[in-house]
């Protein structure tokens, strides 16, 4: 569902901000474990799931993302780095 007001806009910032320092706690804790390249492959698995998840808080399609003109994707690559 697309946030129709500023408060459900904040709510669910709020709730991926949530889901992006779980992540990170989880990135962190696999930093540690000295297995080479669990790291990577743990951050990459991450990515992979939280920026869908992100996207359909905020109600946006991957079709929406690609129909993005260059500038909004550059932008959009910038705060959602893959």
């Amino acid at each position: 569902m697309i946030p129709a007001t500023m408060s459900e806009l904040e709510r669910v910032k709020e709730e991926c901000k949530s889901m992006v320092n779980k992540r990170a706690t989880a990135s962190a804790a696999a930093a540690v474990v000295p297995v080479p390249g669990l790291d990577v492959g743990a951050d990459v698995t991450i990515m992979m799931e939280l920026l869908p998840a992100i996207n359909r808080k905020f109600g946006l399609s991957p079709e929406q993302i690609d129909q993005l003109d260059a500038a909004s994707k550059r932008e959009y690559l910038l705060l959602f780095p893959l």
